[in-house]
């Protein structure tokens, strides 16, 4: 299941043809899913970035043979990554044979990247 999934990342980048304000069919459904997705991803990149600068910051403030917060969170990420795909993955299985499997995905990966950016925005804001 995982390259079904992730391969509809691949497919994101095409031109944005639906209405999302009021999607109609399932088509215009799955893609505005896979907008949201794409934008929640591009957040949790942004998002980790600053929490990776805010990690490098605290780090700087320690003696060296106490620092490791920049790698623990590198560490947690790399984790997090395939973790993500394994629980959407799952969430998919029900749907395997549906045409609601690839909306399913893709609100699932949006769902838990969102959550995720909102993990690390905390973390970049010292919280």
């Amino acid at each position: 299941m995982r390259a079904p999934l992730l391969a509809l990342a691949l497919i994101l980048p095409l031109p944005a043809l639906a209405n999302c304000a009021d999607p109609v069919d399932q088509v215009e459904m799955t893609e505005c899913a896979g907008q949201a997705y794409q934008a929640a991803d591009e957040d949790l990149n942004a998002t980790y970035k600053l929490a990776m600068a805010a990690m490098k910051a605290w780090d700087a403030d320690l003696p060296k043979d106490q620092r490791g917060a920049e790698e623990a969170l590198r560490k947690a990420q790399r984790a997090w990554l395939p973790y993500r795909d394994a629980v959407c993955e799952n969430e998919v299985f029900f749907y395997k044979d549906g045409s609601i499997a690839p909306l399913v995905g893709l609100a699932c990966l949006e769902r838990l990247t969102r959550q995720r950016a909102e993990e690390l925005r905390a973390m970049a804001e010292g919280e």
